[in-house]
């Protein structure tokens, strides 16, 4: 069985929801909004799979005016924030279902197995 018939087709639902958004291009916004950087989308891939490709129908993808990405994902009760800027970099908000914060700050990727429990 390949690695694409594991994940029912999942890494083709995020790449397609990525790929929508940097596809955008300048002044999306109707003003002065970069397009969705080469970093951000990779890193948006990365992440969205790594720990939320069992819910790809409940990540909601966003462009950022400067050519970043912001994904978020409610699970459960809990919610899930990640912003991507232009250079790749990402930070993280995840409150729990009490509404507690319990991981604020910049996103490494030693955090997926922390963040990746959130259902």
């Amino acid at each position: 069985m390949s690695g694409e018939e594991k994940d029912n087709g999942k890494s083709d639902q995020i790449k397609s929801k990525i790929q929508n958004l940097y596809q955008l291009p300048e002044g999306w916004d109707g003003e002065y909004a970069k397009p969705v950087s080469r970093e951000a989308a990779s890193k948006a891939a990365y992440i969205t799979y790594a720990i939320a490709k069992d819910y790809i129908e409940l990540v909601q993808f966003f462009p950022l005016v400067a050519g970043g990405m912001q994904i978020e994902l409610f699970v459960g009760g809990n919610q899930l924030e990640i912003e991507i800027d232009e250079n790749g970099n990402a930070f993280v908000v995840f409150v729990d279902d009490s509404g507690d914060i319990k991981f604020e700050g910049e996103f490494q990727l030693r955090d997926l197995h922390m963040i990746g429990k959130i259902a």
